[in-house]
């Protein structure tokens, strides 16, 4: 599953219950998020940071 800014027109309260949502659906699963927000980046496992097209972090687990 491909998630590109899912939260970009989102209100707060709106955003809290997809970040609740997603964090139960996607258990088990693989999806690729692109995220500018804090609150959807703390739901993933891994977490690869992309600066100027490259990749300029790559962080796995709870430090994720």
């Amino acid at each position: 599953m491909l998630w590109d800014e899912p939260t970009a027109r989102l209100d707060l309260r709106s955003e809290r219950a997809l970040v609740e949502g997603a964090a139960r659906l996607l258990v088990g699963r693989t999806a690729v998020l692109v995220a500018h927000r804090p609150a959807l980046v703390g739901v993933a496992d891994r977490v690869v940071r992309l600066e100027g097209g490259r990749v300029a972090g790559d962080v796995r687990g709870a430090a994720a």
